[in-house]
């Protein structure tokens, strides 16, 4: 490489090492500015001093970054203070559609420039969800109900509330009544979003749900119509990229345009004279594929294959020689400067980290994969070599991405490093192709189009159902839990190292960067507390997640009559989070739907070893079962025989640590008053913190340092209530609740408790 593309390269490393930099404090310190002072004295010093040249694009890396992250805190700040101040209720938004439609399970949102609430001037953004799609440019009159923007239930290294307020979003919106058009678009960008609507709204019309959400998924890469066993099958073997806009859908588009360009270029004399058939294709394809980046809303992965597909493109177009590693250095250059927070997302840390492996790969090649110097190779050779090639490319792309998941999911898929060599070829050179042709052809009406893409969409359904049977394989999946950011850097460092071996100098630093990053996860692993209680945010429904001398056990998993409940979306998130592959018992208070129903996707994905369940009739498919009463570990369980159902509700007890009520009431917390309760500092609030429950008596007899209700916010039941936690207040009792503080840990060592929020 010359001079400029090592500048690049090292202008990208600088960006991606100042950008965890300028978001590591909160958005109210002057880290941003710091840096960016930092960075305008190094480029300062660099001018003025030719020999240390190379620190130039270090300076300019820092100067951008600071500069870049000083504006997004701004705007954050300001989306942070309009949070506080916006009032909840209805009220009528007049405002500017900034952000096209996003199609969600029912309803479409919207970024929202206010300009007035009731006639009052304001300046702030929200998100506003409405019944019918609009596009960007047009400023509407609605009549809304305005939330303040919360907190995440769950802890995560880039929070959705941050990502909000980075875009200086301050809250949401649910449109009453269908929004009025004071003034229309007529955009160019407009235009493409009235054209990927419309295709959303054909496929959803005239495809079943299963099969519209592969090809929502896959044409305009909104992922939300995606059924969640479906979403399990690819994520779990690691093929989870296939189901994105990625490198693979764009270089099958680009083959698929230049393929159709070049027909039309062949029958345009002109062209072909001033520009030559290869130029003209080039640059109109390179226009195609900005036009479907604009069209699937631009996400991450597909910026990054944007712009390497297109440096490339434009490199053939021209015939100028590409740095693939210049080029995605450029790439991720670029959109850490746009926004520095996005080195957090994991969207952004997949898609550079599998990019960054193949590329290291194909520049550290071992001799067994490279072509001989001095030799003809036979076809049968060169067909050898291809195969191992691909093997090899497949194999860094699934190793360079194994930290980041397991530093977000907590697994590592093992299926993963063979799965890809069947479902890469399959997608790209038949199923994918299948359904871009198909939706073109049925959209425009064109005959064939709906068979052809039934048939593309069958291809993904039959693959699902395939990965599903790989997922069942023992072994495919390592459970290891969520590993440190700390631990996943050096990991990632010795995984890149190992892709480029054949160098022997990156030898020691692989072995190095191994051995460290697993004692930092020995270490993180060895220092978990002694007991570990979860009270998992599961909506108006209760969840316990309980974690004593490596032993797991499950406490009811939530639930509703509306939609599929927690299992798929929260229950097993957690569970792989925390290490647990398979929960060692699984606790069914009692038969109510809130209680019982997230167990359905434990059942299917990962069942529990052990089943402990009321005596009335199972509403579970369950393969074994343990009555009441009965002990697991140090717990043990019983249950009173009443005529209410919630009064009968299995409780757990472990002397002097923990009290799981269940949905009993005053009568079930009489009879146990009575038989003489031993105290308990953690009180799970009986009865989602019900008037019917929490006697004085039972508080008494309990006598907890910590209570912690579970409901959903402003739920139709009014739980909790107010004068029963004023009941615990007054004891000097700490209480928390799902809906205010989301995800609850409470953690003992010894005698000593420490109280864990996602909100705080």
């Amino acid at each position: 490489m010359g001079f400029f593309d090592i500048s690049i390269v090292r202008f990208a490393a600088a960006v991606l090492v100042f950008g965890p930099i300028a978001t590591m404090l909160d958005q109210w310190s002057i880290a941003p500015l710091i840096l960016l002072l930092i960075g305008l004295i190094l480029w300062a010093i660099a001018l003025c001093f030719g020999a240390i040249r190379p620190f130039l694009p270090i300076g300019i890396a820092a100067a951008c970054v600071g500069l870049s992250a000083t504006l997004i805190a701004h705007t954050a700040v300001e989306a942070a203070a309009n949070n506080r101040s916006i009032q909840s209720g209805d009220a009528l938004l007049v405002g500017t559609i900034s952000e096209g439609a996003n199609r969600s399970r029912d309803a479409w949102r919207h970024v929202v420039d206010v300009e007035s609430i009731d006639g009052e001037v304001v300046s702030t953004r929200l998100v506003l969800v409405t019944p019918v799609a609009h596009v960007t440019g047009e400023r509407i009159e609605v009549f809304a109900e305005i939330r303040p923007q919360v907190a995440d239930d769950f802890p995560t290294s880039y929070p959705y509330q941050q990502k909000l307020w980075n875009r200086g979003v301050s809250g949401s919106a649910v449109a009453r009544e269908e929004p009025v058009v004071m003034r229309s678009s007529s955009a160019f960008v407009a235009s493409i979003e009235r054209n990927r609507i419309q295709l959303e709204d054909h496929l959803v019309a005239t495809l079943p749900t299963r099969e519209a959400g592969f090809a929502l998924a896959l044409m305009t890469g909104n992922k939300r119509l995606l059924q969640d066993p479906d979403r399990y099958n690819f994520a779990d073997t690691g093929t989870a990229h296939v189901l994105a806009i990625s490198g693979l859908h764009f270089g099958v588009i680009a083959a698929f345009l230049w393929g159709l360009l070049g027909v039309v270029v062949n029958r345009m004399p002109w062209v072909l004279v001033h520009m030559g058939r290869r130029r003209a294709c080039g640059i109109l394809v390179s226009l195609g594929l900005l036009a479907y980046l604009v069209f699937v809303g631009a996400p991450i992965s597909a910026v990054r294959a944007w712009t390497v597909a297109n440096l490339f493109i434009l490199g053939l177009t021209f015939q100028r020689q590409t740095c693939s590693a210049v080029a995605l250095c450029a790439a991720a250059a670029a959109v850490v400067i746009l926004d520095p927070w996005l080195v957090r997302d994991i969207g952004f840390q997949l898609s550079f980290a599998a990019s960054g492996g193949i590329i290291t790969l194909l520049k550290c090649m071992p001799l067994s994969l490279q072509p001989p110097p001095f030799s003809n190779e036979t076809d049968w050779q060169r067909r050898v070599r291809g195969a191992k090639s691909f093997v090899a490319v497949s194999t860094a792309a699934t190793l360079a991405t194994t930290p980041a998941l397991a530093m977000h999911f907590g697994t590592i898929s093992i299926g993963a490093f063979w799965t890809n060599l069947i479902v890469v070829p399959f997608v790209s050179a038949v199923a994918f192709p299948l359904v871009l042709i198909g939706s073109v052809m049925s959209t425009a009406s064109i005959p064939l189009g709906s068979q052809i893409l039934a048939l593309g969409l069958w291809c993904f359904s039959a693959l699902s159902d395939g990965l599903k049977w790989v997922c069942d394989l023992p072994g495919n999946l390592l459970v290891v839990g969520a590993i440190s950011s700390t631990s996943a850097v050096l990991l990632t460092i010795a995984c890149f190292c190992a892709i480029a071996f054949a160098r022997q100098r990156v030898r020691p630093i692989a072995i190095l960067s191994a051995v460290l990053g697993l004692c930092v996860w020995a270490v993180d692993f060895t220092q978990r507390p002694d007991v570990v209680v979860d009270f998992l945010p599961v909506g108006q429904g209760d969840s316990t997640l309980v974690l004593i001398d490596g032993h797991s056990t499950l406490v009811d998993a939530g639930g509703s009559r509306f939609g599929s409940g927690p299992g798929y979306r929260t229950i097993i998130p957690h569970l792989r989070r925390r290490g647990v592959d398979r929960v060692d018992l699984a606790v069914v208070t009692h038969w109510d739907v809130d209680h019982y129903q997230g167990f359905e996707a434990l059942i299917e994905r990962a069942p529990p070893a052990n089943w402990l369940v009321p005596d009335a009739p199972a509403k579970l498919k369950l393969p074994h079962s343990v009555g009441v009463p009965a002990r697991h570990g140090q717990t043990l369980w019983r249950a009173m025989a009443l005529r209410s159902e919630n009064d009968s509700s299995v409780v757990g007890l472990v002397p002097e640590n923990l009290f799981l009520s269940g949905d009993i009431e005053t009568r079930a917390e009489q009879r146990w008053v009575s038989e003489g309760l031993s105290t308990a500092p953690i009180l799970k609030v009986p009865h989602h913190g019900s008037s019917t429950s929490s006697s004085p008596a039972f508080i008494d007899a309990i006598s907890p340092r910590v209570a912690v209700w579970s409901a959903a916010r402003k739920n139709r039941f009014g739980h909790p209530d107010a004068d029963v936690l004023n009941r615990y207040r007054k004891r000097g009792i700490w209480v928390f609740g799902t809906a205010e503080h989301g995800l609850v840990t409470v953690e003992s060592r010894g005698e000593v408790f420490t109280v864990k929020t996602a909100k705080p």
